[in-house]
């Protein structure tokens, strides 16, 4: 009876903390591949330096060659960051062109990987690539859900958690080249807005996309603006108690889609680039002008 009660008392104090959470904006930080050692400590330093947890998608026939990545990767588990499955071999022949059967293959081998490797909570999947059309969407989030509570494809920006898809929820890529006013700006956005969750995708160990300074910067941003930071695993804690875990539908993400999203996140680049061409073509033809006076 006594045991009851408590169980009980925990879960009214947990909703009610939970009824305060949801009158602000989350973020969450995944990184993807887990390629090296020193990506990963980079990343981690970032999070340290903020105060911050964040997650790691880890492909489980890399980590399962690299016992160096996967001894500090358990480290980072003991300190409170959480390891998420980002598939059995991120292979491109499988998730380029997936089947349910190669798919599935990947689900069962890379969970008795990650288990055997000692990695908790990692049933919340990273999709390699992460954008798939509307027939193998049909499938293919219906098979995630019988092996994973969450899942992640790549592109899309905020998940807005009025109406969204628990298995196929958005992220906000944190590229170097990408104008951080644009990305600031979605984050302002986000926060005007209650019952938004962004999930930044970052790549650690690829030089041309991943910045320190850059993804520190959003970082202090996202506390500045009054975001919670919240786990894969703490996010999902959160949905389930508050009965807010969906099943809303989904949309392709073209490669317009890319293009103009490409535009949007370069566009003082790009206005500047124009205004220097138009700047130096009108010089041009001025010397032109005057040559032939």
């Amino acid at each position: 009876m006594r045991k009851s009660i408590t169980r009980l008392w925990a879960t009214l104090i947990m909703i009610v903390a939970c009824s305060d959470v949801f009158c602000q904006s989350w973020f969450t930080l995944i990184d993807d591949d887990a390629g090296n050692v020193e990506a990963i400590a980079a990343i981690k330093d970032i999070a340290d330096k903020h105060g911050i947890k964040i997650c790691f998608g880890v492909i489980a026939n890399d980590v399962l060659r690299k016992p160096d990545v996967a001894k500090t990767l358990l480290e980072f588990q003991e300190g409170g960051h959480q390891i998420c499955n980002h598939s059995l071999s991120h292979d491109a022949q499988v998730w380029k062109r997936p089947t349910p059967n190669s798919v599935e293959k990947e689900f069962e081998r890379s969970e008795e990987i990650m288990d055997s490797l000692g990695f908790k909570s990692h049933n919340y999947l990273i999709y390699p690539w992460g954008r798939f059309d509307m027939v193998t969407r049909s499938w293919l989030l219906a098979l995630s859900s019988k092996y994973f509570s969450l899942a992640f494809d790549s592109r899309g920006d905020v998940c807005n958690l009025k109406n969204y898809n628990r298995y196929y929820i958005h992220r906000l890529p944190l590229r170097k080249h990408d104008n951080i006013s644009i990305i600031k700006h979605e984050i302002d956005k986000a926060v005007e807005t209650d019952y938004n969750w962004i999930v930044f995708l970052t790549h650690s160990a690829m030089k041309r996309d991943f910045s320190a300074d850059y993804v520190s910067d959003v970082i202090g941003y996202c506390k500045v603006k009054g975001l919670k930071n919240v786990t894969v695993e703490e996010a999902y804690n959160l949905l389930r108690v508050q009965n807010k875990l969906m099943k809303g539908g989904t949309e392709d993400w073209t490669y317009v889609d890319e293009i103009m999203d490409i535009i949007y996140k370069h566009l003082i680049y790009l206005i500047v680039a124009a205004i220097c061409i138009l700047s130096i073509s009108m010089t041009i033809a001025f010397y032109k002008f005057k040559i032939q006076q």
